[in-house]
């Protein structure tokens, strides 16, 4: 993802889904133009390239040698991959038929796309004023299919169209994992809180850092699987927050959308973003309450660490740790820096 904080506006992200069996690699890119790019490598060996950019209309020559720079940093290779460049451009004064623009700097772009193999795939308006200003371009047109440039508000309130399309690769996707969790609802947390209570932790005192760490999780654990039973489920990205009354409110909102989406009435708009603000409005309370205990708001409950695992898919500690300009990747060093942050 890469953005402004400065003012409104602009901003790009490109997402890969976490289920496909594919490794994706953000691709270097020099600072100066708004512009993402990720390399994707499939099982067998072939990369694809899924880039986007934003251009703000008004910008000149060093904003057109930096996105062609960077163009020509992913597509400069000797055998170059498959590259499929989307966003908005601006250039809203080229006729993409006949690849023509008067305006110079338009000019350049095209030009610099055509030198680069880079074909638009996008001829009809993608914006209310009956211009293109998106593009799809890619340097292996063949592999697109069904792109469509669908209603303004087939997504959200935009002056500018969606625009969707179809890669043809095949792709599989991971298997769900079974793992083991813990079955909290049939957890005995009176017997837990009480055979921690009446713990002894005098031994800690004793014993060096990382042995009495080893000697409290075995203890605490030995406790938790006690009182604790544990079920085998599938793994699930879904925030676990995202109830039965979020997915209800989620459909009423997917209901509202479609009907607006038919009848452009004002009312039927109203009603969706009434809709829309209700479901984020419950979403954030879901998740609020899901982070605190109803007895006591001092405990730390699975429900954070639910929390942490739904979204950063681990419990562990990152493999980088920074702090001061200091990097650190051993175990050792790493504890020092949390040292040397809390004392």
């Amino acid at each position: 993802c890469s953005g402004r904080t400065s003012f409104l506006g602009g901003g790009v992200l490109i997402a890969v889904r976490s289920d496909v069996d594919v490794e994706s690699k953000k691709v270097k890119i020099p600072s100066g133009a708004e512009m993402l790019a990720v390399e994707l490598t499939f099982p067998d060996g072939e990369k694809i390239v899924v880039s986007t950019c934003y251009r703000v209309g008004t910008l000149g020559n060093l904003n057109h040698d930096k996105v062609v720079g960077n163009l020509r940093t992913i597509l400069n290779k000797r055998r170059p991959p498959k590259a499929f460049v989307v966003g908005d451009l601006n250039l809203s004064n080229v006729s993409w038929i006949d690849s023509s623009s008067s305006v110079p700097i338009e000019q350049m772009f095209l030009d610099s796309f055509n030198d680069l193999s880079l074909k638009q795939c996008v001829l009809s308006p993608t914006h209310v004023k009956g211009k293109t200003l998106d593009v799809v371009l890619s340097n292996s047109d063949a592999f697109i299919s069904d792109l469509e440039v669908h209603d303004e508000n087939s997504v959200c309130k935009s002056d500018h169209f969606p625009i969707t399309f179809k890669i043809n690769k095949k792709v599989r996707f991971k298997e769900s994992v079974k793992r083991k969790c813990y079955n909290y609802k049939k957890a005995n947390w009176d017997a837990l809180n009480s055979e921690l209570c009446h713990t002894d932790w005098n031994f800690l005192n004793s014993c060096e850092v990382e042995h009495g760490w080893t000697l409290f999780k075995s203890h605490l654990f030995k406790s938790i699987n006690k009182h604790i039973p544990q079920v085998t489920v599938r793994s699930n990205s879904q925030p676990p927050w995202f109830d039965s009354d979020a997915f209800s409110a989620y459909r009423d909102k997917e209901r509202l959308r479609k009907k607006f989406k038919e009848t452009k009435n004002l009312e039927d708009g109203v009603k969706l973003d009434i809709s829309r603000r209700n479901f984020r409005n419950l979403v954030a309370k879901k998740m609020r309450e899901n982070m605190t205990d109803s007895d006591d708001h001092a405990l730390i409950t699975k429900k954070f660490w639910s929390y942490v695992k739904s979204t950063s898919k681990s419990t562990r500690i990152p493999e980088c740790i920074s702090y001061n300009n200091q990097l650190r990747n051993d175990p050792i060093d790493q504890a020092n820096l949390f040292n040397e942050f809390f004392y």
